[in-house]
């Protein structure tokens, strides 16, 4: 069992305050004091940092918050095991929208078939949710197209994606080499914050001194289907997977911009905790 100290440190960290932590855990805010002092005399180091009237994690802190929800998530996982001994753990799996929509079917039909008597619980959602979810314990792993960070999850590739502007095959350019900055003219149709999609296309715009802002017109919508939609009918243009207009493309209801110097590939990861004690089961899932 974690000790009480560390699950006061947890929820510190959640709130990154000590009146809330102190709230939920239903005792006096000198005791979560007290108990956050102890961990730090009994670690020699500082936990939390004040910035204004806010707290930070320092860096001792955020190595004590990683290594700490690993074990709480072990705990929770380790406490179903034994109340099922004798049953199958039921495995929560998320895959992001764009994947579940457009990628995972076969695959999952695939495994399926191969494991009849598999009880997975599948999650859809962004990748910020499932991230999100990961941390927390409820999610055991997530199949994402997102952007995550390698200090906090053991990873395994699924596959690498081709990243592409596309729009009605009625749409007509002035220019022939369309560059980034011709676009901007344009009705950008994209995902809700939180996407992978979106991240993708936000990181590269980042790194051409860009934002989404700079396009004339911005619609967001959290279905990626309804967002082909409106570009085949040549109300705007959207960044996506190829996969998610796979099938548009071969009809040629849609057609690649062909953008100057626009090369993008992505990879679609399957992620977990570190050191989960489930790691090998992820393994030998994500692996078939």
């Amino acid at each position: 069992m974690l000790d009480f100290r560390i699950k006061t440190f947890l929820c510190v960290c959640k709130y990154l305050n000590y009146t809330k932590a102190a709230e939920e855990l239903h005792i006096t805010q000198p005791a979560v004091s007290q108990q956050i002092h102890y961990l730090e005399d009994l670690y020699q180091v500082q936990l939390f940092m004040k910035e204004g009237r806010k707290i930070q994690l320092t860096s001792a802190g955020q190595m004590l918050y990683q290594s700490a929800r690993t074990a709480n998530n072990n705990e929770f996982i380790l406490m179903k095991q034994l109340r099922f001994a004798k049953e199958e753990l039921p495995l929560s799996f998320g895959i992001t929208m764009t994947i579940g929509e457009f990628v995972i079917s076969d695959p999952l039909a695939h495994y399926f078939q191969k494991h009849p008597q598999t009880n997975l619980q599948l999650i859809l959602s962004n990748t910020s949710d499932l991230i999100n979810r990961l941390r927390e314990g409820s999610l055991h792993f997530a199949l994402i197209e997102g952007n995550f960070n390698t200090k906090e999850f053991d990873s395994l590739l699924f596959t690498t994606e081709p990243f592409i502007p596309v729009c009605s095959m009625e749409h007509t350019f002035i220019e022939e080499n369309i560059s980034l900055s011709d676009l901007f003219s344009e009705h950008l149709f994209l995902r809700e914050p939180g996407s992978g999609t979106r991240n993708i296309l936000e990181n590269y715009l980042t790194l051409e001194n860009y934002s989404i802002d700079n396009f004339a017109k911005i619609t967001e919508i959290g279905n990626m289907h309804i967002i082909l939609e409106m570009v085949k009918r040549d109300l705007g243009i959207t960044f996506l997977y190829q996969s998610a207009a796979s099938q548009e493309l071969l009809q040629h209801s849609l057609k690649t911009i062909p953008l100057k110097h626009f090369n993008i590939t992505h990879d679609f990861t399957f992620i977990w905790a570190k050191q989960s004690l489930l790691s090998d089961n992820y393994h030998q899932i994500c692996n078939e």
